[in-house]
């Protein structure tokens, strides 16, 4: 049998989900509670934004083998369940068809309620992979210096409403990071196992207090880049940056 969850949060702002206040909860409390119940997902999907992050995917790996999300803010329509629902539970309920989840969001939102909010990107993360790509990260980190921001090439960022900004795409990160050709070899192939290719599904734009372009779009985000002293600690507490560092 295809077992799956869904997480979704309250919609408290007219055109894109957001976090219900206190309804929250650590995604490291979250694979705790699920390890101590002996239970591997086949599949995590969260209508939310944001979700689809090395650092959540990293606490969540072991206890799903695919996370379905987005790196950007989910318009508040949610994922058109209608179309998405057959895919999640094919064969009688016994597998899943994770090319037709994304196709049909994607298919959906290039669409909705267009031109002003035809917005969506949605990606699936192989959560088997993730390992493998700290290590090629921790690699790639011990050969590079400390990032510095290039004014003349801004990283493609995911968020806009608050700053500083949390989510940057974790491909255009490393590109900038690192200058050593084997190792963005080593982390392309590396990203192309763990969040394929055909999954990685986007429109023009994304939604972020107004359309934004997407132009490079590895479908998962870091939050790395992020200069803030206050997100900085955050950072650094993460399962994903002390296996990476």
């Amino acid at each position: 049998m295809a077992l799956g969850i869904r997480f979704a949060r309250r919609a408290v702002h007219p055109l894109v989900r957001r976090r219900g206040g206190s309804r929250c909860t650590n995604t490291t409390t979250f694979a705790e509670a699920i390890t101590a119940a002996g239970i591997r997902f086949e599949y995590i999907l969260f209508d939310d934004c944001f979700m689809s992050s090395i650092e959540v995917a990293y606490d969540l790996r072991k206890i799903t083998r695919h996370l379905i999300a987005s790196p950007c803010e989910v318009m508040a329509y949610g994922y058109p369940y209608d179309l998405v629902m057959p895919y999640l539970f094919t064969d009688g309920g016994t597998g899943y068809d994770l090319d037709g989840v994304c196709r049909s969001f994607y298919e959906f939102y290039e669409q909705y309620e267009a031109p002003n909010y035809n917005c969506g990107a949605i990606a699936v993360t192989v959560c088997d992979q993730v390992e493998q790509m700290a290590e090629v990260m921790r690699l790639i980190n011990n050969a590079s210096p400390a990032y510095i921001p290039d004014p003349e090439k801004p990283l493609q960022q995911y968020e806009y409403l608050y700053a500083p900004t949390r989510f940057y795409d974790l491909a255009d990160y490393v590109y900038q990071l690192c200058d050593d050709t084997a190792l963005l070899k080593e982390f392309d192939e590396q990203l192309a196992r763990t969040v394929p290719e055909r999954y990685r599904l986007h429109t023009e734009y994304f939604y972020s207090g107004g359309k934004r372009p997407i132009t490079t779009y590895s479908g998962i985000s870091t939050s790395a880049p992020s200069t803030s002293g206050i997100v900085v600690n955050n950072i650094r507490d993460t399962g994903w940056y002390k296996a990476t560092h």
